[in-house]
């Protein structure tokens, strides 16, 4: 659905959100760089927590005693020991989610992005789209992803402006190995060269329907007329064109103007 997963999608860090993805994509690049700052600095906790550590918490052998004391009473010869395993670099990003701030006088305020709008989610969220088209495009050598990526209706509360960018930013998404599928009723999500890619789908008494494509209606059109084909599809006239029951087309402008009197 179009706004039910927002929350989820810009702060759990799975490999189907985009915050999991785009996390993915720069951990190789952190690991390089500081992989053995971190290891050393994980193995000094691990002293103070692990079952055999060197500095291992008094508190923790406390603990230890006590339930011991416990266990002997049935098995003499078995004793505990607490054990906090210490996470790999992996497992931290793999824990990793987004933080939002929302600018105050005083200081900036943390909130939940489920206690924003649908407006500011929707945006988080194509914002993250849009980083994660940026780093793919360039990082050329990146490994190529077969994922799949579904949005319904991604131009929903934003600006037209910001709805051009996020077109651009599947777009580019399409060309770094990405599958991806959205549904839409904003005629902006669509340009004259990516047309051929369009099915429009709609209900009538039989049921729900997918109309042939676009290309396989105009193919003639897009291969002999491309300029009367990027005329058809500018922001005034393709909004008509793809989401009319009918089309009708004219010569030129003149008939268009009789026509609308």
């Amino acid at each position: 659905p179009a706004m039910s997963d927002a929350v989820e999608d810009s702060t759990k860090c799975k490999n189907t959100t985009t915050i999991g993805k785009i996390l993915s994509a720069i951990v190789s690049e952190i690991k390089q760089e500081h992989e053995e700052k971190f290891s050393k600095n994980i193995s000094e906790i691990g002293k103070y927590l692990s079952h055999n550590g060197e500095n291992r918490l008094e508190s923790l052998n406390k603990i230890d005693s006590g339930v011991n004391k416990k266990v002997n009473q049935f098995f003499p010869d078995v004793s505990v020991k607490l054990h906090f395993p210490t996470p790999t670099l992996d497992e931290i990003f793999k824990s990793g989610t987004l933080k939002v701030f929302e600018s105050r006088e005083d200081e900036p305020v943390m909130r939940d992005i489920s206690r924003f709008g649908h407006g500011t989610q929707r945006s988080i969220q194509m914002a993250l789209i849009q980083y994660l088209a940026e780093i793919k495009k360039e990082n050329s050598e990146s490994k190529k992803s077969n994922t799949l990526i579904f949005i319904d209706e991604p131009e929903l509360y934003l600006h037209p402006s910001a709805i051009n960018s996020v077109r651009e930013s599947l777009v580019t998404l399409s060309e770094s190995g990405y599958q991806v599928i959205i549904s839409t009723h904003s005629a902006s999500m669509l340009s004259a060269k990516h047309a051929a890619n369009a099915i429009q789908v709609c209900k009538d008494s039989n049921g729900t329907i997918a109309r042939k494509t676009i290309s396989e209606k105009i193919e003639e059109l897009y291969k002999s007329s491309s300029p009367q084909l990027h005329s058809a599809f500018t922001l005034s006239n393709s909004s008509y064109l793809l989401f009319s029951e009918e089309v009708l087309l004219v010569e030129g402008k003149t008939e268009t103007n009789v026509l609308y009197a």
